[in-house]
């Protein structure tokens, strides 16, 4: 059987304006020809690594298992902090040890690491010089162990939970899209059972939607989103507008 394309997963704070996601995949490109590369988003808020932890919770489950995921979000570029290779789920992530992958293999559950050298790469650029050489290096079938010595221990992150009373659930928002849909870090099994109200900046907002036609144009409606997350929309407009509300809002889940 011929051997699968490689698929190469990118997510960064780059941008495009300038050439830095074209040198990172020349770099994959030019030890890995083969490999097929997926841009996932280089406009991750700039150092955001919260941000950067959600791109890939919510899009990593689109690719096929033996993907390889580069997440290069990294404030602390060039300092002693680790870079990662981590396997999990039957999929590689190489990212800084900042906390960006942990939602990610919290969720995929057993993980090895090992630690990449950033010796003779550029301070600032650990992008171009360690993690697409590491991606072409897996992408091309070489061994996993041989990026690095193992890790242990990695860095977890200030991931928000919802949290439970007798009363209510509280949450908050996680992430703004691009519709100004309010995505939560409720899943549904997060829920009471029984008739919800949903409370955010002073509205209430009755019952789970199933798809946005439910509801009449511009109205406010909670639904769960193609990412398995909760998220407060409204049809035909932006709900942050709608409500002035950002990333870490308060929401709150009552029984009606």
């Amino acid at each position: 059987m011929p051997r699968r394309t490689p698929i190469v997963g990118l997510i960064t704070d780059f941008g495009t304006s300038d050439t830095c996601v074209g040198q990172m995949k020349a770099a994959i490109l030019g030890r890995c020809s083969r490999a097929r590369i997926v841009d996932v988003t280089h406009e991750v808020p700039r150092g955001d690594v919260l941000a950067a932890a959600f791109a890939l919770l919510e899009a990593f489950g689109a690719f096929p298992k033996g993907s390889i995921h580069v997440c290069v979000v990294d404030p602390a570029v060039g300092t002693d902090q680790a870079r990662l290779a981590v396997r999990a789920g039957g999929s590689c992530f190489l990212a800084p040890d900042n906390g960006l992958l942990f939602p990610t293999l919290e969720r995929l559950g057993r993980a090895e690491a090992r630690r990449l050298s950033s010796a003779g790469a550029s301070t600032t650029f650990h992008g171009r010089d360690v993690f697409a050489p590491a991606a072409a290096h897996l992408a091309a079938g070489k061994s996993f162990a041989r990026l690095g010595p193992r890790m242990g221990r990695i860095a977890g992150l200030d991931w928000p939970r919802p949290e439970r009373s007798q009363r209510q659930v509280r949450a908050e928002v996680i992430h703004v899209d691009r519709f100004g849909n309010l995505v939560t870090n409720l899943r549904p099994e997060d829920l009471p059972s029984g008739d919800l109200v949903f409370g955010i900046r002073r509205r209430a907002i009755r019952g789970l939607t199933s798809t946005y036609g439910d509801v009449r144009r511009g109205e406010l409606l909670v639904l769960v989103g193609s990412h398995g997350m909760v998220e407060i929309a409204a049809r035909e407009d932006s709900a942050a507008r709608r409500l002035k509300a950002r990333r870490g809002a308060r929401v709150t889940v009552t029984r009606g």
